[in-house]
């Protein structure tokens, strides 16, 4: 049960993370141009043109990366439907496929085969 448990929250999970991480890479990348910007106003001598367009560069190429990963995630989610998966039916299937195959094996031995 527990591995049943860790699997199942395992992928949505590491996803979810990944969101999250890439997020505070954005932000943190926000803030740093905002800063870039506001002393290039106070000084423009201090901040060198190319520099504030190189990390604005990054700052597109991470948002494009956030947003490939929240449309792979909400992919996956809706993949099946959005419907969540009923584990106890798959394991009354399993259990009743299960007694046929054990039935089937006790019906061999109860005939003793062909004379």
């Amino acid at each position: 049960m527990t591995d049943e448990t860790r699997g199942a929250g395992g992928p949505v999970s590491d996803e979810e993370a990944r969101l999250r991480e890439l997020r505070v890479l954005t932000g943190d990348m926000r803030v740093l141009l905002q800063d870039m910007v506001q002393a290039a106003r106070d000084d423009p001598a201090a901040v060198k043109p190319a520099d504030l367009i190189r990390k604005l560069g990054e700052l597109h190429s991470a948002h494009l990366k956030v947003l490939e990963k929240e449309e792979a995630f909400h992919a996956r989610l809706g993949k099946d439907g959005g419907e969540p998966i009923d584990y106890d039916a798959i394991r009354a299937s399993i259990g009743r496929k299960l007694d046929r195959i054990r039935a089937a094996r006790d019906a061999e031995g109860v005939s003793g085969g062909a004379d």
